[in-house]
């Protein structure tokens, strides 16, 4: 049985509208990564792009700081030009600190702001 575009209409205002409550929840939590997610409307494919550039740039900071590696710019540039253009690379490091995620990485990264 077909939906009609009408009711598809006013189940679509009323998921916006929870997402909308949702939102306003999760400001308030430590689940500040995900919360950027979804306020920036990023897809699935863009978060996926977003956790490996982040997870392969983890890596490289543990493996520069075995390395000997005091100082971390090329780390901190390298992000900024791979960023989803929508995320700056402040919120995205605040975001992971407060939700605890790569906080190597974005500890340094912090510093090299």
């Amino acid at each position: 049985m077909a939906v009609k575009m009408d009711e598809l209409e006013r189940r679509i205002d009323k998921l916006e509208y929870h997402q909308q409550l949702l939102m306003r929840m999760m400001k308030h939590t430590e689940m500040q990564l995900y919360y950027l997610i979804i306020e920036k409307n990023l897809s699935r494919k863009e978060t996926e792009d977003l956790l490996n550039l982040c997870e392969n740039l983890n890596k490289e900071v543990e493996k520069q700081k075995a390395e000997g590696f005091v100082t971390f710019n090329p780390l901190l540039i390298d992000l900024k030009k791979k960023l989803i253009p929508s995320i700056s690379p402040e919120e995205l490091i605040e975001a992971c600190l407060t939700q605890g995620v790569y906080v190597a990485l974005m500890e340094v990264l912090k510093k090299s702001l």
